[in-house]
């Protein structure tokens, strides 16, 4: 690994805390990936879009049932994975940007990551809840 000098890292045996090493392999991937976002963010986005999907047509339900508080878990379900594809938006590189343009999303993409991380973990206790709500209304 090599940072903006040329030289080795001097935090080889660190290189996982080393800020400027995480910032450069962040840019590596950013900038070579045709779709213009992490692996991980696509994973997410393509998830967080299906969730959703279904949140939707659960909420369709539950407005015909009446059920006021799956409705109202719906609600937030959606506000919370609207938020997150806007932070995965957010460090998206678009088509055609220039190459700063794409440092600039890499370095944001760093930044952003414990809010991403964040945002994910309260919808995975939202779709937890909704499972929970839905196999209790089964029974």
């Amino acid at each position: 690994m090599r940072y903006h000098n040329g030289d080795p890292c001097h935090y080889r045996s660190y290189r996982k805390y080393c800020a400027v090493c995480r910032f450069r392999r962040e840019a590596d991937r950013e900038v070579n990936r045709a779709e213009g976002a992490l692996a991980e963010n696509i994973d997410t986005e393509t998830a967080t879009k299906h969730l959703l999907i279904l949140n939707k047509k659960i909420k369709d339900a539950a407005t015909t049932t009446g059920d006021v508080t799956l409705q109202s878990l719906c609600e937030s379900c959606h506000t919370l994975a609207i938020e997150l594809l806007g932070a995965l938006d957010k460090v998206k590189v678009k088509r055609g940007q220039q190459k700063w343009k794409s440092i600039t999303k890499a370095l944001r993409s760093v930044w952003s990551k414990e809010e991403i991380e964040d945002l994910e973990r309260r919808l995975a206790r939202f779709k937890a809840e909704l499972g929970l709500h839905l196999t209790a209304d089964l029974r």
